[in-house]
């Protein structure tokens, strides 16, 4: 039998941030039509998708997954939002070219000043996690 790696990801999750609920629904390509990463990022608030690509993605290989990396927000001199995934290896096979899979997303406030981050009492980060479930699957471009 032989194995390769899944390299599309469709994940679901909800979280209650603040005062409203984001219905997160992802899709993630580790090499698309192009070869290239690219990301979408439905929060579930009536807003156009975030979409990102190449350039716009930090991918960090660690011992438990790869670590998915965007920038969803800023509010200059005050705090930048990233969302970050951790993406577990998928082996599928032709027969079988898709597997049910559980990520854990992250979304982390990072306070920012134009006093330098010196200037800030307190925890500079904040985390807000999120559950996803969804498909990995096997796409052939």
């Amino acid at each position: 039998m032989v194995f390769e790696q899944a390299n599309f990801f469709e994940l679901f999750g909800e979280i209650k941030v603040v005062l409203r609920t984001l219905r997160i629904h992802l899709y993630l390509s580790t090499a698309g039509i192009d070869g290239k990463h690219s990301l979408m990022l439905d929060e579930g608030t009536g807003e156009p998708p975030l979409r990102f690509h190449e350039g716009e993605i930090q991918c960090e290989t660690t011992s438990i997954g790869t670590l998915v990396t965007v920038k969803v927000g800023e509010k200059a001199e005050a705090w930048v939002e990233t969302f970050s995934m951790l993406v577990p290896l998928v082996q599928v096979t032709e027969d079988k070219a898709e597997s049910a899979v559980s990520v854990c997303g992250i979304f982390t406030t990072h306070r920012t000043s134009a006093a330098g981050p010196e200037s800030l009492a307190g925890p500079r980060e904040s985390y807000d996690m999120v559950a996803m479930h969804g498909t990995a699957k096997l796409m052939k471009y």
